[in-house]
């Protein structure tokens, strides 16, 4: 009947992307395991590493009934395991019935990071450039035109046959930011997503030289169009190629336009 993804928080992406206003609250969860009253970690209900808050419902429920039921567990659950608190740290904007519910369940509510959108309501990728500011505009078409004379072109792609590659290219981001990262997007992980979602997911890869130097990945979902990863190869990249904004940008955008999609989304 319904699904709330929940998982304790090893890794401390509360205090990373949640509200800043209890600094002290880290200091305390850490004397927690001390003195016996709480773990030194809280409970997210998320998807790990989707930065989206969901609550999945069947159709024609008494959805505030269920959702209701699913937090007295989520409340059980934090008291059996010496959970200080849980967070839906990713609620959307548009996920009218969380927003209007969590609340009546004792959830406080604070503004969350901002995720770029795109109402997509062009015929083609031209208009679109032309409803930008001129200086965007000539941006734009000057990256593009970049991308292209260093040797970088950008292609759809099925990405079966890939997985190893695509894994490999989003190790190289997570390195970048953090030297000890751990990837969680194994080839096993991009070998199920073809499998199984095939037709829910898009791929577009940048080539150079024969080699394949990048990547985007994106969810569809009816008319939303979410860019949810990418990954490159830094070695084989200039400063002056725009392949991030060619892969994660303009690519997914004018695809988006060609298939009537309503909504773009960036979470990279």
């Amino acid at each position: 009947m319904a699904v709330a993804p929940c998982f304790i928080d090893l890794l401390d992406h509360f205090f990373c992307y949640g509200p800043k206003i209890m600094p002290f609250m880290k200091n305390l969860l850490n004397l927690g395991p001390r003195f016996g009253f709480c773990q030194n970690h809280v409970l997210l209900c998320y998807s790990p590493f989707c930065l989206r808050s969901k609550v999945l419902l069947g159709q024609n429920l008494e959805k505030k009934r269920i959702l209701s039921l699913l937090s007295q567990k989520i409340d059980d659950i934090c008291k059996k395991q010496r959970v200080l608190f849980s967070s839906f740290l990713f609620v959307s904007e548009f996920d009218n019935f969380l927003m209007e519910n969590l609340q009546n369940f004792g959830y406080l509510k604070f503004p969350g990071p901002t995720t770029l959108y795109l109402d997509v309501q062009w015929s083609n990728f031209e208009d679109y450039l032309k409803s930008l500011k001129h200086k965007t505009r000539s941006n734009i078409r000057r990256e593009i035109k970049k991308c292209a004379e260093n040797g970088v072109t950008i292609e759809e792609r099925e990405f079966g046959d890939l997985s190893a590659k695509l894994s490999e290219l989003i190790s190289n981001l997570s390195s970048k930011y953090a030297k000890n990262a751990t990837n969680f997007f194994d080839s096993i992980f991009f070998s199920k997503l073809s499998e199984y979602a095939k037709d829910k997911t898009k791929v577009f890869i940048a080539k150079k030289n024969n080699e394949i130097v990048g990547f985007s990945l994106s969810l569809l979902q009816a008319d939303i169009l979410d860019v949810f990863m990418c990954g490159f190869k830094y070695d084989a990249q200039t400063i002056t190629d725009f392949t991030y904004f060619n892969l994660c940008y303009y690519a997914p955008i004018q695809w988006a336009i060609e298939e009537d999609i309503k909504k773009n989304i960036l979470q990279t």
